[in-house]
Order: C-alpha cells, then structure tokens, then sequence
C-alpha cells in the first residue's frame, strides 16, 4: 500500500511538472512597444506603487514615470504598465510592474537595471530566476535572494563593481523606447541561439530544451515568507486578469502532442510498475476514450486552449476554457465522457458473449468490464466525477444551497463506496469535497444575490468580475490566500455568465443521465444488499486474520511452528530423521540437502499437517507422476508474484525435488536457483496452479496462519452456535425458516438459484391430503405455508409430496444403493422396501434428466406408521419431529451467517 501510494505521489508530482512545462511552453515573447504614459495610472496601479515609492526614494531614487507597454502583435500582455525609477546618481534604473503571483499578491516585479562599460546591460531580478536563466548577448543576469530591498540594491550595486562597473545612464525622454530595442535585441539573440522558436515576425515561443532549463530555474527560485496582509478586491481583480491571461495560453500543437505522449508514457510506466502491462494497457484505452469525448465535445462547443492529458495510475484529465459558457453544453460535455465508453463496453460484451466466441476466455470480455465499470462509475453524482458535473448544471442557479447539500451528501456516499471498492484515492477526492462546504454554503447565497442585481449583465466583464469580489470580500470576509479567492470568484463568475438551460434542454439531458445512472445504482443496491458485498466482507476479515497471524508467525522458531503445525493437526511432532537419513537422501537426489531442509528434518521426519513427506521418501519430481498434475500441459505457469508469469519445462520441472503432497497437491522444492524465478526457494502446486514461496519456513508460517485463522473463525462458529441453540430451543419450526437469509436477486441469478415458493393456502393443503389419503401433518403444513416449497432443504411444494410407491420408480437406483451402504453408525436404520414402502417423500430434488426422464434423489421421508416418522435417506436416521430435523440445519445457517 505504501509503495502505491508514493508511486502515486510521484506520478502526480510529475503531471504537474509537465503541466507547468506547458505553460512555460506557451510563454510567449513578442516583440513589444514601450511608450511614456501620457496620463496618470488608473487608481488600483497608483495604489501599489505607492507602498514601494518611499521604500525606494530612501535608496536614491526618483519618483516614479509610468511607461506602457504592448505587443506589437496586439496579444494580451499581464504587464501593460511597468514604473521607471532613474537613480539620483545616474548610474542604474528600477524597473517595477504589477503583482503576477496570486500566491504571492503583495510582491512587484521589480528589477534593477545598469548599463556597463562594456556595454552589456546588467539585470538583478529579486526573488525571480527570468534574466539570469535568459542571459546571453547584451544581457547579464543575476537572481538576488537578498530578504530586504535595500540589501538587494547593496548587493546588486557590489555585483556591478565586480562585472567592470556602470556607466551613466544617457537615456532621457527616450528611455522606453531604449528599453524596448534591448529587449527586442536580446529576443533577437535566443532566436539565434536556438533558445525560442519564432511563430511569427513579431512573436516567438521557447523551444523544449530551453523551457526546460527555464523549469529547472523556476524550482530553484528562492521561496519567499507568506505575506499575511489581505488582499483588496483591486488587486484580486488585477491577479485574476493575470491568470486568465496566463491560462488562455496555448503552446503549438506538436508541442502539446508530444505532452500528452509523455503522459500517457507515464501512464503506461506506472501503471506496469504497480499493475502490470496488460491491466494498464486496458485502463489507458478506456481512460483515453473516455477523455477523447470530453476533448472533441469541448472542440465541437468552441473550447479554448483544450488538451488531454493521461493522469498516471488515477485516470485523465480534458481541460479546455468556454468561451460561450451555457449549462447545457456543460452537461452534455461532461456526458461525453462516459457516454460513448459505456456503448463500447455493452457492443464488446456484447459480441464476446453473443459473437461465437469463448467469452470466459481471451482479452475482448475483461476489456468489456473495464470500459463499463470505469465509465459507469464515472456516471455517479459524486464530485469530482462527471456525474457531479451534470447534476450541478442541471440545478437552476436559484437552487444553489440545494447543490451545496447534494455535494455533501454525494461526497459521502461516494467516499463510502470508494472504501468499499478499495479505491482510496478516490476515496480521499471526495472526503476532500467536505472542509470547502460552508464557503461553498456562503458562496452560493453571494452568487444568489449577485444573480439578482440587474446592473450586474450590463457591465463590462472586468467591471463585472470586480463586482464579485467586492461582494466576497464583504460576505466571505477579506482574504490573504489570494489564489483560493480568485479561483472561487472565476467560478461564481461563470455560473452567473451560464446561458440557462431551456426546458426541452433540462428534460432530454435529464432522460439521457438517468437512464446511464441507472446501472450503477442499480448496482450499488443489489451489492449494498447482496450475499456479494457480505461473502467480500468476510474474505476481508479471513484475509486480516491471516495477515495477523502471519505477523505472530515469523516471532516464532522453527521447532515452534512444527510443534504447532502438528498439535493443529491432532498428533504430536514425529521423531527426528536420522543423520544417516538425511544423508542417504542427499546422495539419492544427487545434492545435499539444503540448511532449511536439514533442521526441519532435525526436529520431524514429515510434516502430515504441512504435507512434508519423510525424509526417505523424497524424490526428484520426474519420478513421482508429477505430469497428472500439469493437466496434460506441455509446461507449468507459474506467477512470480510481481503480476507476470513464467512457463516452466518439463525437463527443469523434472530436476526439482518433490518433497510432500498427495495426488492432487505437490511440494516441489527447487534445490538450485531458478535464474526465471528469483528468490524462489518452494512452489505449492494444485493441480497445474503453482504457489510460490521464498523458503520453507516462510512457507510453513503462512500454512501455521491459515490454520490459527481456521482456529479462530471455528471458535468463533461455535460460540455463535451455542448461543443461538440456546435462544431458539423454544423457536417453532415454520419461525426456524428464517435462519436462511433471503438471496438476493444478483446472487440467483448468477448462482441458477429456484425462487423461494410463495405461501401454500388451504387449497393446496386439501389438494394433498386427497392425494396421499391423509392429511400432512401439522409441522410441514406449518412449514409451507411460509413458503411452498424451500429449496434450501431442498422440501417439496405441497403438489410435489408423494407417496414413495409413485416415485419409486423414477429414483435414482445407484444414489439410493449408495446410501444404503453398511456404515458403523450404531444408530443408522436400515434403508430398504421394508422400511420405506409406507412413507412420503417430502424433501429431495425431482428433475429431467437430458433425455427427459424423471429423476429424483430423496432426501426426507415422512413415515406416519413409525414411532420417529421423519427418515433423512442421507443420515439414515429418524427424527422423532420435523422440528427436530430443521433444527440444527437452521441453527447451522444462522450462526455461519452471524460468524462470517
């Protein structure tokens, strides 16, 4: 689990990489214009420049001339205003702009500029890794990791003395138009050292390896303290622009394939290492189709900037931005996921059952499963699955608590059956819904009020977006985590900017979703309420237990573990094998025996409990029959363990050593190393299923654990037992019916199980007593009037009781010669024509045989002229009452029920 688990955490870990990859990938460097500003910046720029203005006039430097900056191609730029400080002295300039880092909101981008001597121009960015990781050509520069502003323009100024020193700085009213040729210049020069690749005359991207050194600089950033102040809405608003900027972003095509290629090269990478490669070969087909139909409904809608990636060991992901956001088009995008999986998985299980083929063989059935379980459970209402996705935008935005009370209760529902299933990461994504619920709560009443303001649809997308800040900001309280506000605000923005889903909208999409939710929840209350989910509960348990006792087990010494093999057993040890023994058998197989072997033999010649032979007994396995047990197989499969599998030739087969086993299960001991089974010292081996174990005593612990487990549940069987033999010594027969559970419709169907009769009425009852001349007796009429005919003690329904003379004839003449048989049982009666020739069948199984002849094997016998009327034909034994027959039947059902 914990090697899962942190194969987890890396795969996650490296899809983030590669999606900040991305997006260095797509940064862009355009060549720009820079021009003064010819009137005062807008309040929200004037605000933040304020807190750094003094700061800086202590430093020497003037006050601050606002420049504006854009794209020559007219693209979105995050920085369009940056503040120029010459210094008093001449020599060096800040460069400052506005905050880009959401988790860092109250810090500028400031850089200080110089130019040298030698004329290169000398840049020291605090805190940003931007000019030292692109220096080349006229540009050189410097990460300054300095905790204060002054001691970063002290170092930065050192740092200049020791390139050669400044000089002063010429530039006037043409400063930004200086500053923009340098940048362009430098552009210029990554160009032609291969570092950007140029999309058009005026724009260029990083090429992979340079985005990869810029990645590889961006982790070494120093990391600055968290700034606790709040953030005012101005600057959330500022921040949010910045990273739908940011987000929108796209880089080419190829680059974006050869992403996703990596990903699912990882996929496939992890998914062998923690599966193996067939199961991830599977899910990754399931998973990329699956994403595939977000991915081309979110083209077909408009998406911006859509991709896949494949998600190692959780899924995948289709991310793309609306441009047109409308709820229907949400909820269809979000069907489009499991939909066209879910028609895959029924066509191929379809054809592998219906098409000629061997279902139960062959990949095309499993692969059937995969594609109907991953996208059926996909179907589900629990966040973050697409079920959540559509339900949510079929709700009316007037609904919005309601949402919040669905999330609730989906999530725990859904982290519920994520632990049923083993799905702990799942289980955890949905258990992570629950802390975001009051905000989510609160959150829902702003988007309510705001839905209600009618200015709101009239104001330009930023004024709109900076309306609902404010208005968080006043219910949710200021905030210092910037990014978690922006995210929530961006949401609250797209739901208000939803187009509403019309009527006929709302219904189709609502038929289409229930009628795929139906299966899994149709499924999950046949498994709720399912022998299934108990029969996995209890071989959950079995399985702890034996984890358990395995612990207990290597605590122990060998001479304790055969003394507890052969007390479990019933014996006690046998006595030690000689030396001589030991030696002779050596010399028979042509190799000593090992050292496990030895000491074993020390302490016992043969383990019975265990299946250890005696020491003279050992053989090699070519001399033991061992081909019955390989089925007529040309070789044995073996599983190493790890999910991959190794044939194994007769002839190597042959040289092991069989050291224990009976006709149907085999010890084979491998005397030498196996090179195609490393660590493997011991198979078990069932009838062509092998078994391996890295030694003999890890082996011998496992058998003492299954045994102790065996101990504990028998325990555990009999105290239940006796417990409810004590409370039910007074239950009448028909009330003794309800020790068998009702089977539920999953398990009878898939067992072939014959439906429980209904309840026998007088009628039925009148019918039998004319038919057999008497009346049947109180008890089995007390029996079927609960049910007419109970399959679980295979008794018959009141128009199948017979008197034997009628069914003589049909039964089976060598099941009845069988149970006839001389047994030591003192008790037994005799089963002949004499004893049975009176009575009435009651219980057995009637059936057609193939050719369609009535068959019947009898189980009970009601004969009214003996003083124990009720014979068990397979006890050979009289029972004084009916009850006295169903008792400890039902007491047997019952306490296995309780005890599992």
């Amino acid at each position: 689990m914990l090697l899962d688990l942190a194969a987890l955490a890396a795969a996650i870990a490296l899809i983030v990489l590669v999606q900040l990859l991305r997006t260095i990938l797509a940064l862009p460097f355009p060549r720009i214009a820079a021009r003064w500003l010819g009137t005062p910046p807008p309040k929200v720029f004037a605000d933040w420049i304020a807190e750094l203005e003094p700061q800086l006039a202590t430093l020497g430097f003037e006050a601050a001339r606002w420049v504006r900056v854009s794209r020559v191609d007219g693209g979105a730029d995050t920085l369009p205003l940056r503040a120029m400080f010459r210094h008093a002295s001449g020599h060096g300039t800040a460069w400052v702009g506005t905050p880009l880092n959401a988790r860092q909101p109250h810090r500028h981008t400031l850089f200080f500029a110089d130019l040298l001597a030698d004329g290169r121009t000398a840049v020291s960015q605090p805190f940003d890794v931007y000019f030292a990781a692109t220096q080349g050509g006229e540009i050189v520069g410097r990460t300054a990791a300095e905790p204060t502003l002054a001691a970063q323009w002290q170092a930065h100024r050192a740092w200049i003395e020791s390139l050669g020193g400044s000089a002063a700085d010429r530039s006037g009213d043409d400063a930004p138009q200086q500053h923009a040729a340098l940048i362009e210049r430098h552009r210029q020069w990554l160009l032609q050292h291969r570092q950007l690749r140029a999309v058009t005359a005026d724009l260029a991207l990083p090429r992979v390896g340079f985005a990869l050194a810029l990645l590889r600089a961006f982790l070494k950033t120093p990391k600055l303290p968290i700034d606790k102040r709040p953030v005012s809405a101005e600057r959330l608003a500022l921040l949010a622009r910045v990273q739908e900027t940011v987000r929108h972003r796209a880089p080419p095509k190829r680059v974006q394939w050869g992403l996703f290629g990596f990903s699912v090269a990882l996929f496939m990478l992890a998914g062998a290492a923690i599966w193996n490669v067939e199961i991830a070969l599977a899910i990754l087909v399931v998973v990329l189709i699956h994403e595939l139909g977000h991915f081309l409904a979110m083209r077909a809608f408009g998406y911006r900037n859509v991709h896949m990636l494949a998600l190692p060991l959780v899924g995948g992901v289709a991310i793309g931005e609306d441009a047109e956001p409308a709820a229907a088009r949400r909820a269809w995008m979000s069907l489009m996921g499991p939909l066209p999986g879910i028609v895959i998985g029924w066509a191929l299980l379809l054809v592998s059952m219906f098409g000629g083929l061997d279902w139960t063989d062959g990949w095309l059935f499993p692969l059937a499963l995969v594609f109907l379980f991953i996208n059926y459970l996909n179907v589900l209402p629990v966040p973050p699955l697409d079920g959540a996705h559509v339900v949510e935008s079929l709700l009316p935005l007037r609904w919005a608590r309601v949402q919040t009370v669905f999330v609730g209760v989906a999530a725990l529902l859904g982290a519920w059956l994520a632990w049923q299933f083993d799905f702990v990461l799942l289980t955890a994504l949905a258990l992570l819904q629950l802390p975001a619920l009051p905000t989510q709560w609160r959150l829902h009443g702003v988007e309510r009020e705001l839905a209600a303001d009618p200015e709101l649809c009239r104001l330009h997308r930023n004024a709109r977006l900076l309306r609902v800040l404010r208005r968080m900001n006043f219910a949710l309280g200021p905030v210092t985590d910037a990014s978690t506000r922006i995210q929530l605000a961006l949401r609250v923005q797209l739901r208000l900017d939803n187009r509403p889903m019309g009527h006929v909208s709302r219904a189709l999409i609502s038929l289409v979703y229930i009628s795929l939710l139906i299966v899994p929840v149709a499924g999950l209350v046949v498994y709720s309420s399912s022998d299934i989910g108990s029969d996995i509960a209890s071989a959950e348990r079995w399985t702890a237990e034996q984890e358990r006792f395995a612990a207990e087990a290597h605590s122990l010494d060998l001479a304790a573990l055969v003394d507890a093999l052969s007390e479990g057993a019933g014996s006690a040890r046998l006595p030690p094998a000689s030396e001589a023994a030991i030696a002779a058998a050596g010399a028979r197989l042509g190799h000593s025996l090992p050292n496990e072997l030895r000491a074993v033999y020390a302490l016992t010649d043969g383990l019975p409990a265990f299946g250890l032979r005696p020491v003279a007994e050992l053989a090699r396995a070519a001399d033991t029959g061992i081909d019955a047990l390989l089925l007529d197989a040309p070789s044995l499969l073996v599983d190493r363990g790890d999910g991959t599998q190794v044939e194994i030739d007769r002839a190597t087969l042959g040289q092991w050593w069989d050291i224990g086993g009976d006709a149907e299960y085999r010890l084979l001991y491998l005397p030498v190393d196996e090179p195609r089974l490393p660590g493997v010292r011991l198979l078990q081996l069932d009838y062509g299923f092998a078994v391996t174990r890295t030694d003999l005593r890890t082996a011998l612990a496992g058998q003492w654990a299954t045994l102790r487990a065996g101990q504990a549940r028998a325990a555990r069987f009999d105290a239940v037992r006796e417990r409810i033999e004590a409370e039910w010594a007074d239950k009448p027969v028909d009330a003794l019916i309800d020790a068998w559970q009702p089977r539920d419709l999953l398990v009878s169907l898939l067992a072939g199980d014959v439906a429980w009769g209904d309840a026998a009425d007088q009628q039925a009852f009148d019918a039998a007593a004319q038919r057999l001349g008497a009346p049947l007796p109180d008890e089995l009429r007390a029996v079927l009037a609960r049910h007419d005919g109970f399959p679980p003690l295979q008794l018959l329904p009141s128009a199948e009781v017979a008197e034997w003379r009628d069914v003589a004839a049909e039964v089976n003449q060598e099941w009845l010669a069988m149970m006839a048989q001389a047994t030591d049982d003192p008790d037994a009666v005799a089963i002949d024509d004499a004893a049975i020739s009176d009575c009435r069948l009651v219980a057995g199984l009637r059936f057609a045989d193939a050719d369609g002849q009535r068959n019947t094997l009898p189980r009970l016998l009601w004969c009214p002229q003996h003083a124990k009327p009720w014979l068990d034909i397979g006890e050979r034994r009289r029972y004084a009452s009916l009850r006295a027959w169903i008792a400890p039947q039902a007491i047997q059902a019952a306490a296995r029920e309780a005890s599992l």
